[in-house]
């Protein structure tokens, strides 16, 4: 569905007169959806570019899962099966026309190797470049409040907040702690989560992260449909707020940092260990301390770009060679 909102008859004609005009040595297809972009420039590129696939996320199972959790009505579920199957295919398309396939994760980089095994790839982590909180402590004046950040446009974290929400419900109210949404979120779901939870803070979009950050005493990580690497970490992490989260949202996030982080199997026991180290306020200042420590040489993309110059280069290479026998401009 994201394809075919790219794939207009004005980017259609933009590639080809861009193709017309130049010679590329390597065309980048930044996300799944713009698998429809590859026999387009196949056909019109003069030279052989040398194809690189970002991907974000392995979209194929993200798309079944979505499908499979989504408890909404027939019509729409039916459409979300059938989108993951075009999906499923967008992304077999791409990953078999690259010669280059940057992840973000070493397990996006597994399940692609299963659609081409003989694709090169790379592990590029998303990097850093926002303004990093100096110093901070976390202590008893520190509000006992819970924050998200995110965009829940996309029907994944939607599922995830309404699941998380639920739980909260039993965990957080009796309890008196905060939780407190910031980001968009969709005005119809905005409503119905506002009916259902009086109790959760929904801030909207906010001009200063950091000092949501600095009056929370713990950060969430808590989708458990979606993978991917998560970039509201990064977020958190260097805006010194200590991290909570599921397991299965920290791909791409090294062992020794997870070891910083409040990390549970599923919702309900993470937000067990929420409220018992909720009043602790010496071990979350010392939980945000260390992961700042670890990540801050990590995330950069100066080293993600040499990354990929080093494994660009001999291709480019390789077809400056070539060039002599292709034909001529």
């Amino acid at each position: 569905m994201v394809g075919a909102r790219f794939a207009t008859t004005q980017y259609r004609n933009a590639i080809a007169s861009e193709l017309a005009l130049n010679n590329y040595d390597v065309v980048v297809f930044d996300q799944y959806a713009m698998s429809w972009a590859v026999p387009l420039v196949q056909t019109l590129a003069r030279n052989r570019p040398f194809f690189v696939q970002v991907a974000h996320n392995f979209e194929t199972a993200v798309n079944d899962q979505i499908a499979r959790n989504f408890s909404g009505d027939f019509i729409r579920k039916w459409l979300l099966q059938a989108n993951a199957r075009k999906t499923r295919r967008a992304e077999q398309n791409l990953a078999l026309a690259s010669q280059l396939l940057v992840t973000l994760t070493e397990e996006d980089r597994t399940a692609f190797a299963e659609i081409n095994p003989s694709l090169a790839s790379i592990v590029l982590p998303p990097g850093y470049a926002n303004v990093k909180q100096a110093s901070r402590t976390v202590n008893a004046d520190v509000p006992r409040r819970a924050i998200i950040v995110g965009s829940f446009r996309w029907i994944a974290k939607q599922i995830n907040l309404e699941r998380l929400l639920e739980a909260a419900s039993a965990v957080f109210v009796p309890n008196h702690i905060e939780l407190h949404i910031v980001g968009f979120v969709p005005e119809a779901v905005l409503s119905r989560l506002r009916s259902r939870f009086p109790w959760v803070v929904f801030c909207g979009f906010v001009d200063d992260l950091g000092e949501m950050c600095r009056n929370a005493r713990i950060a969430l990580i808590p989708e458990e449909v979606g993978g991917g690497f998560k970039l509201k970490t990064l977020d958190y992490i260097f805006s010194r707020v200590p991290v909570a989260s599921v397991e299965t949202a920290l791909n791409g996030i090294p062992a020794g940092l997870r070891s910083s982080f409040l990390v549970e199997r599923d919702i309900e026991t993470l937000l067990g260990t929420i409220v018992a180290v909720i009043d602790d306020v010496e071990r979350l200042d010392r939980m945000q301390r260390r992961a700042f420590e670890l990540a801050e040489d990590m995330f950069s993309w100066d080293a993600n770009a040499s990354h990929l110059l080093e494994a660009l280069t001999p291709a480019i290479g390789r077809r400056e060679a070539e060039r002599p026998l292709l034909k001529s401009a």
